[in-house]
């Protein structure tokens, strides 16, 4: 069976870092919207880059790829 676990909105509460606060932005976040853990996220490719925020957006579409695979792991229809 199929589930319909799917990112609806990611927003950023806190951000503290000095680099990278582009992830925050909403414009940004909302090429999520829609994902459902079937395809890998990889930036540069199906995620856009954010000069000066390598580290961030890696580790932001690592996150939002996991914790969706873990979503529907547990997930039964």
């Amino acid at each position: 069976s199929t589930s319909n676990v799917v990112i609806e909105k990611v927003k950023i509460i806190r951000y503290q870092s000095s680099h990278g606060g582009g992830i925050t932005s909403p414009g940004w976040l909302k090429q999520f919207r829609g994902y459902d853990g079937r395809k890998l996220l990889v930036v540069g490719k199906n995620v856009d880059a954010i000069s000066g925020a390598t580290i961030s957006v890696n580790n932001l579409a690592f996150d939002i790829q996991s914790k969706t695979q873990i979503l529907l792991s547990h997930v039964s229809d």
